[in-house]
């Protein structure tokens, strides 16, 4: 028989972080699972971190050039032998609720295609320094204002499972925008994961990108998705942020 779930993971020289997180899944509540793993071409630890599991439900593909995390994730959604996909980072921690509360939460909702949690927030020591909550129900308008999942939270259903590669850094967004045109998005308000927050981890060009990427996402929903075109003013805060010099935000960034 097939598993329920397909948990998917793209690993980039993470060694540091990969066995808490590959822990935190192998030892969920429920065991119904395959656990696919992609090492996008990692040069630390990760390598010999992945080969040296042996549980049955591991399978670790690799790549020899970076494809970077949509197209990790579109190879291990196209792998998967399961009807909902769950998402892992390799620097998080799963509770070990976290699997079967989504799965029953989607199981008798079925008329919602994705759903998120709340996450306790850690440091890169592990540290707890906070915790983050999102609205329970996800309507276009909020969509249109921000991205409102976590995506290493999220469990959805593999049908409505795929990534825009040409948006690097905002697949994630891209895809709930999508699937909130035609279903329904929500988010369990329980802390089902822990969620790493790395300063050092993300450039501030990268997180310019990101933006970028975002405000594209955005404009690809109101002219396909069916969005109303009244919601392009939620696109004028993101732009003004990203015309916004990066020395300025450097300086905003400090003084807060």
């Amino acid at each position: 028989m097939n598993p329920k779930i397909s948990v998917v993971m793209s690993v980039y020289n993470q060694g540091q972080y990969l066995p808490q997180a590959i822990d935190s899944i192998l030892y969920q509540s429920l065991a119904d699972f395959e656990f696919l793993i992609m090492d996008d071409t990692s040069t630390d630890s990760t390598p010999q971190i992945l080969t040296s599991y042996r549980d049955r439900r591991i399978n670790v593909f690799t790549h020899r050039r970076r494809s970077g995390l949509a197209g990790s994730l579109n190879q291990l959604i196209k792998k998967s032998q399961a009807d909902y996909i769950a998402r892992m980072d390799a620097d998080d921690i799963a509770y070990p609720q976290r699997l079967k509360i989504q799965l029953d939460y989607l199981t008798c909702h079925p008329h919602v295609a994705a759903c998120g949690t709340a996450v306790d927030l850690i440091n890169s020591a592990g540290k707890p320094i906070g915790q983050k909550t999102f609205p329970r129900h996800i309507t276009k308008t909020l969509l249109m204002r921000y991205n409102p999942l976590i995506h290493s939270t999220v469990m959805a259903k593999k049908e409505f499972c795929t990534y825009d590669q040409t948006l690097n850094g905002a697949e994630d967004y891209d895809l709930w925008l999508r699937l909130g045109g035609k279903y329904k998005l929500a988010n369990i308000n329980q802390v089902l994961s822990a969620y790493r927050v790395n300063p050092q981890g993300i450039s501030w060009n990268s997180l310019k990108c990101t933006e970028l990427q975002a405000i594209k996402a955005r404009l690809k929903a109101l002219g396909r998705y069916n969005y109303p075109l009244w919601q392009s003013i939620f696109l004028t805060k993101p732009i003004l942020s990203y015309f916004i010099p990066t020395w300025v935000k450097k300086l905003i960034f400090n003084i807060k």
